[in-house]
């Protein structure tokens, strides 16, 4: 009698409807209400989901491990970035630029020696940082003037090198021509006619006699150099010895 009153009629529709769900055939079969079976039937398909979820292991690098200095921010500010594959930017405000490595992925490290070890890391990089735009720019124009004034400095080498070179080889050559021009007057040399003021004089003087040279010059020796005739300075063409 009570199976003629409280079982159900259809049982093939709760095995369609419910499938292999516990809940659902318990209150489907005993409390004969569809509607409450199907939804406990959703209450443990939820749960069943949320429990993979949690006992699920996620490959994560874990929070980078790098300062955060002023005016820098991570970009987008809500984005992931601690699973694998994920890569995880930084920007700064718009007043200032970033420097240093920006971009960090998340990645596994294989242990080569040991297949089964393995981690997950962030890339190497420098420190991120930010910077003015305007000390960025007076860096920049310091860098293009001292750039200018190296390579004035570096000409100005080149040409100074180039002039002590050719000093140098005028000089040796200056020294080659007087060891050369040495050794030509070294030789002896025939006496020429301008050499006769050095020579010895052969001129043979008679003593003055008592009168006055004005009135009656000396006589020379018919042995006369003519070195004597050809000095501007002879005293005794210019009267300088009268007796007085």
């Amino acid at each position: 009698m009570y199976g003629l009153q409280h079982c159900p009629d259809d049982s093939a529709s709760i095995i369609s409807d419910c499938g292999d769900s516990v809940p659902c055939l318990y209150s489907y079969a005993l409390l004969q209400s569809k509607v409450l079976a199907l939804e406990e039937q959703d209450a443990w398909n939820s749960f069943v989901t949320e429990r993979m979820e949690a006992i699920r292991q996620y490959n994560s690098c874990g929070a980078i491990n790098i300062e955060y200095p002023e005016y820098m921010m991570k970009t987008p500010a809500l984005a992931p970035g601690y699973l694998q594959g994920d890569v995880a930017r930084f920007g700064c405000y718009q007043t200032h630029w970033i420097k240093g490595d920006n971009e960090y992925k998340c990645g596994i490290v294989v242990d080569y020696n040991n297949p089964n070890s393995y981690r997950f890391e962030w890339n190497k990089g420098s420190q991120p940082w930010c910077r003015s735009r305007i000390k960025e720019n007076y860096f920049k124009w310091i860098t293009v003037i001292f750039s200018i004034v190296a390579i004035i400095l570096a000409i100005m080498v080149v040409f100074l090198g180039c002039w002590c070179v050719k000093q140098r080889k005028i000089q040796e050559q200056r020294q080659y021509n007087y060891q050369t021009n040495a050794g030509y007057t070294n030789k002896g040399r025939v006496a020429s006619i301008g050499s006769l003021d050095d020579a010895p004089q052969l001129t043979q003087r008679f003593p003055t006699r008592a009168t006055p040279t004005t009135l009656e010059p000396a006589r020379l020796s018919p042995v006369s150099s003519a070195a004597e005739l050809r000095r501007p300075q002879s005293q005794n063409l210019f009267g300088l010895n009268t007796s007085v």
